[in-house]
């Protein structure tokens, strides 16, 4: 030990003195916490004079050392000079939120009960109303001459008035008793209702104040806890990004449906078109083949039919058109949205009347029609069910966002407790630091709520980009694998979702769905 002593550096302190008895200062000597970046020979056993285990041969008897301190890493220092800085409002901050961590879901049942409270007095409100003309109709009814003439000669028909007109107004006193006292009790919510939302924006503020201080407090990596609150804060940067990326999802699906909307419109147009183009086949008998059996001779000639039908044929053409740029930008803002069927619509160079070597007759015309408007039903039933897939998902990422917010929340309250944990062992291994509670902060006082307020309830704290890079990659990845379990179960599933050969399979027999649609097969040929 001497040697070890001896070989010691100049800026080492020495051991402390060997036991010299009990003497009067040894009980305030005990109180006294030992300083946690002290050398670690203060706790190497020291010789004892009186032991002779070694000229008996025997081996000394070690007493377990104390249990030392944390180490005095680098970064150490700085952080309990921070902790010491903000400790008493630390201390009071979280006495103060410990004793309203109920706030939040009282306000919330506060709130629905007096939307029941309104509900249930408006109910209350109507059926006075009624009860009242119900009143006025029984006074009315009897107070004409005749009524009170037949009343006046039998007494009979007289108490039975009575008891109609007291029975009415009895139960109109009644509701409107009801509604005077559902109204006061209403009254008495909505001031609870006010003052616990004051309550809600000051408990609001004050996270907002123990949140900026634990920001400053525990800014970069935290020394010897990196595993627990390091950990958890990613955990809730990661939910917050996640929470993020799926609400723009959510919103990208609603502009993707506004063009398809603009392209489901465009189709109910082409099919009107169609129609029109196929009616005027039927009416002179192409469709029926009459016009080449029976009437030869009779009604408009190819050119007239083909002359009748160019102006229907041109407007379908350009609304398809249309549809079709529609439907691209509606997968431009959402690739997850599947592609459109066939859709062809004849060229004005083949129909009967062009002298074209490719031109068609009029029964071609009429049966290249019929594809047309097979074709466009088909396309208007496809866009019909994306847009029910694009609410569903839309659906699906609102649900999760919404998961993920409770999530944060709950991530965050676990991250505040490990950060008070870790105050609360620093600030107690460490002779220089109190940990006691100085008075808490002041009741809230009522006043306006602006835009501060509304950040200061909106905080979340600053970190470095190397550190959000992170949080960023492993966000990204997390709503991926979210949104692709929803498209696998909803629909537009891609090849680049990182599926298995199972669900793959399952998401093209998802695909043939519509292999029973009448007209599907014309859509593709």
């Amino acid at each position: 030990m001497a040697a070890a002593v001896a070989t010691m550096p100049a800026d080492t302190p020495p051991p402390p003195p060997a036991y010299q008895g009990p003497s009067s200062s040894s009980s305030s000597r005990r109180d006294e916490r030992p300083n946690p970046f002290t050398s670690i020979l203060h706790f190497v056993p020291q010789e004892d004079a009186h032991d002779d285990s070694e000229v008996r041969g025997e081996a000394t008897p070690l007493e377990p050392p104390p249990t030392p301190p944390l180490p005095a890493e680098e970064g150490a220092e700085e952080l309990l000079k921070r902790i010491a800085s903000h400790l008493a409002s630390h201390d009071s901050l979280h006495a103060y939120l410990s004793d309203r961590s109920d706030l939040p879901e009282r306000l919330q049942s506060m709130k629905e009960q007096v939307l029941a409270d309104s509900g249930r007095i408006a109910s209350r409100r109507t059926e006075t109303l009624h009860a009242h003309k119900r009143l006025m109709a029984v006074q009315h009814r009897w107070e004409d001459a005749g009524a009170k003439k037949r009343a006046f000669w039998s007494p009979k028909r007289k108490r039975e008035v009575r008891r109609e007109i007291d029975e009415a107004k009895s139960e109109y006193e009644r509701k409107h008793d009801e509604v005077k006292a559902g109204e006061q009790r209403l009254e008495r919510d909505r001031e609870d209702l006010e003052r616990l939302e004051d309550e809600v924006t000051q408990y609001r503020r004050v996270e907002a104040k123990l949140d900026r201080i634990d920001d400053e407090i525990f800014a970069g990596p935290t020394v010897n806890h990196h595993e627990d609150e390091d950990a958890i804060e990613v955990r809730f940067h990661v939910h917050s990004q996640t929470s993020s990326l799926l609400l723009n999802t959510a919103k990208t699906e609603m502009r993707a449906r506004k063009h398809l909307d603009k392209a489901l419109k465009l189709t109910a147009s082409l099919i009107k078109e169609v129609q029109a183009g196929l009616n005027i086949g039927i009416d002179v008998g192409v469709a029926t083949n009459q016009k080449h059996k029976s009437g030869m001779w009779k009604g408009s000639s190819q050119h007239a039919s083909s002359r009748m039908s160019r102006g229907h044929i041109l407007r379908a053409k350009t609304i398809s058109g249309d549809l079709h740029t529609a439907y691209v930008l509606a997968r431009v803002v959402q690739r997850r949205v599947a592609r459109l069927p066939k859709l062809t619509v004849i060229e004005l160079d083949k129909l009967p009347d062009m002298k074209d070597k490719n031109r068609v007759s009029e029964l071609g015309l009429h049966r290249s029609l019929e594809q047309t408007y097979a074709q466009a039903r088909v396309v208007k039933m496809h866009i019909e069910q994306e847009l029910r897939t694009s609410q569903t998902r839309e659906r699906h990422c609102k649900e999760r966002s919404r998961d993920e917010i409770e999530e944060r929340r709950a991530t965050w309250l676990d991250l505040r407790q490990t950060r008070r944990a870790i105050v609360s062992q620093l600030a107690g291994t460490c002779a220089g630091l109190s940990i006691s509670s100085p008075p808490r902060p002041p009741d809230y006082q009522r006043r306006d709520k602006g835009k501060e307020a509304s950040e200061e309830a909106d905080f979340v704290p600053e970190v470095p980009k190397a550190f959000m890079r992170r949080v960023d990659r492993e966000a990204r990845e997390a709503s991926r694998d979210i949104f692709g379990k929803i498209c696998l179960e909803v629909g537009g599933v891609l090849d680049d979702d990182g599926l298995t050969e199972e669900e793959l399979a399952e998401a093209a027999a998802e695909k043939r769905k519509y292999d029973d649609i009448p007209g599907w097969d014309l859509s593709y040929t």
